[in-house]
């Protein structure tokens, strides 16, 4: 008797597992977890936004991987942002880091953790870049500055000072503190 009785239960079991509807296999629990633990309002994966200028023209792209908007803030953590200001003549600014942040209204951006700044002159000539920790963007001057210690590059030469200021509108970067730089000749 005892036997009937644990092998209807346990075919009453089997059977309620098999014919149950299938969960579904969508991991709702990570984006949930994660905008309640940081306190976040919203958070974009994948991101891409465009500003325009007055004109139309595409005044700056900011894409990354996440941003993660805090309203207590009033804030915006980036992650893996890349950042293109571009210049009516040709001239483009490329920034990329690991991380960034931004208030609302996206005008002020501060990317850090290895930012890489590359900057492409119109007539096609050799790029420069620049390797920092930190970098502050003011779209609204058209201003880059960076107070740690940066490293800049281009066809030919180096430079490394502790900080800089850059003018993206006139192309033009002013390198401050302890500024040293070097030719690099290439061996035959």
């Amino acid at each position: 008797m005892l036997r009937r009785v644990l092998f209807v239960a346990l075919l009453g079991v089997s059977l309620y597992t098999w014919l149950r509807p299938q969960s579904d296999d969508t991991d709702l629990d990570f984006e949930s977890v994660s905008m309640v633990e940081a306190g976040s309002d919203y958070y974009l994966e994948g991101f891409r936004i465009l500003q325009s200028d007055s004109e139309g023209l595409t005044e700056y792209t900011l894409e990354g991987d996440l941003l993660n908007y805090d309203p207590r803030t009033d804030r915006a953590d980036l992650v893996a942002p890349k950042l293109t200001v571009s210049h009516p003549d040709g001239l483009v600014w490329l920034l990329e880091a690991k991380h960034g942040a931004m208030p609302r209204d996206g005008r002020r951006i501060t990317l850090s953790d290895t930012v890489e700044l590359t900057r492409t002159l119109a007539d096609g000539e050799q790029p420069s870049s620049m390797l920092t920790d930190e970098m502050h963007i003011d779209i609204n001057a058209g201003q880059l500055r960076g107070d740690k210690p940066i490293a800049l590059t281009g066809p030919g030469w180096q430079v490394h000072a502790q900080g800089m200021t850059a003018d993206t509108s006139r192309g033009a970067v002013l390198l401050t503190g302890r500024t040293h730089g070097r030719y690099l000749t290439i061996a035959e």
